[in-house]
């Protein structure tokens, strides 16, 4: 089989970006990863990775969820927003039985730790990883050719790649490279983000709260909601508290905005004691004010493709950004497959066309249904009730996707068209 061997720079040492860089190498190119900041400060807290992302993460690229203190999600529960009383209980734990593999309960910073170690990592015995990519700091982006595969950087340093991946998230540079100016409007939600440790709830005496790979939410028929549940080896309890908007004490866009725990629990004067009391003992509280953003009309140009945030930001009410983030990933290695370039005589193109018709409608679906679950939780995957509204989202849509028996679908029909 002939080799094609390309030089990609990919833009964002995010979780999108070396989910992308992971599988790439993996693929037999060379990746060069280039990120803004001379340290990378993974923002947020806890993150949930759907078994559509862990077929990818663990059972394809060989990342160690161990190593991101990842806890097994057994179960979701939707409590009264005003007693605490369980209303609903769902199991998830059953994931790994159903689809081959996990769903995982993580906080942020654990999973890019194991991302870049990954990325990084010495080829293994067998090769399987290809070679290690490189981690270039203090470059950011500030302007891109796409039809040349040119980036230039803050620093003054220009480079030229055979494929510009743009992982430069909610703000991308590369996406504005190649011509998209998003549709966006706020939404009538914000959204705080915290964590409480473990030794917080200790002198609360609610260690339970963190206890069990529980996911616990108050509310979801409506805007306000509280979600949250514990990681890095039950030593956290990682959260997000949904509000409308005009509530919110800020107008700007950003997800970093800081906020005192006393500002949190008040937004919620009538929750459930119990939760106002974690609230006051919050940390690392940061206001998050969501925008809605209608989907891109495409997701490549020239030699340049985008992925994540960059190519499809959504609301987090489905848990899927990173998951689809790590299915576009996914759909690059599967195109820039050797086989498939072979099949491809080489043409990059082409491969980039088969990348965006692989992943717009899928994404375009989710993007739609996170949006309806905002503010309905019977929308939300995973959740089944008499009442749920016809087409919803199912665990069974996203997790039985067959990634590659799609793509085989699209490559004969272009064959037989030619």
């Amino acid at each position: 089989m002939e080799q094609h061997s390309l030089n990609i720079a990919v833009i964002g040492c995010g979780l999108g970006g070396l989910s992308a860089a992971i599988a790439l190498r993996q693929a037999g190119h060379n990746v060069t990863i280039y990120e803004r900041d001379h340290t990378r400060y993974e923002l947020g807290s806890g993150i949930g990775v759907v078994s559509n992302a862990t077929k990818w993460l663990e059972g394809e690229w060989g990342v160690d969820l161990g190593l991101a203190k990842a806890l097994v999600c057994e179960r979701a529960q939707i409590h009264d927003w005003k007693t605490g009383k369980i209303m609903a209980d769902v199991s998830t734990g059953d994931y790994n039985s159903r689809f081959g593999h996990n769903y995982y309960m993580c906080y942020r910073a654990d999973l890019h730790k194991a991302l870049l170690e990954r990325a990084l990592a010495a080829a293994d015995n067998v090769g399987r990883a290809g070679q290690p990519a490189i981690l270039k700091q203090d470059h950011r982006c500030v302007a891109a050719n796409a039809e040349e595969g040119t980036c230039t950087f803050s620093n003054g340093v220009t480079i030229k790649a055979d494929l510009v991946v743009g992982a430069d998230g909610i703000h991308s540079q590369i996406r504005r490279s190649i011509g998209i100016a998003p549709e966006v409007k706020p939404s009538t939600s914000c959204c705080y983000r915290f964590i409480v440790r473990r030794s917080k709830l200790e002198a609360l005496e609610l260690t339970d709260l963190c206890d069990k790979p529980i996911i616990s939410m108050w509310g979801g028929q409506g805007i306000d909601k509280v979600v949250w549940g514990p990681s890095h080896n039950f030593e956290l309890l990682t959260a997000f508290a949904f509000f409308p908007a005009e509530r919110a004490p800020l107008c700007e866009d950003g997800w970093d905005i800081p906020a005192t725990p006393s500002e949190l629990a008040n937004t919620f004067p009538d929750i459930d004691p119990t939760v106002r009391a974690v609230m006051l003992n919050a940390e690392d509280v940061k206001i998050w004010r969501l925008f809605e953003h209608q989907p891109y009309p495409y997701r490549h140009k020239g030699k340049a493709c985008l992925i994540g945030d960059a190519a499809a930001p959504m609301m987090p009410d489905q848990n899927q950004g990173f998951s689809m983030a790590v299915e576009d990933g996914a759909a690059l290695s599967l195109v820039l497959s050797q086989e498939t370039l072979t099949r491809l005589k080489g043409d990059l193109s082409e491969a980039l066309r088969l990348y965006e018709e692989l992943r717009s409608d899928r994404v375009r679906i989710v993007q739609e249904k996170s949006l309806k679950a905002r503010t309905d939780v019977r929308e939300r995957f995973g959740f089944a009730t008499p009442q749920d509204p016809p087409g919803k989202l199912t665990a069974e849509w996203l997790c039985e996707y067959d990634m590659r028996k799609h793509l085989q679908t699209l490559l004969d029909r272009s064959e037989k068209q030619q």
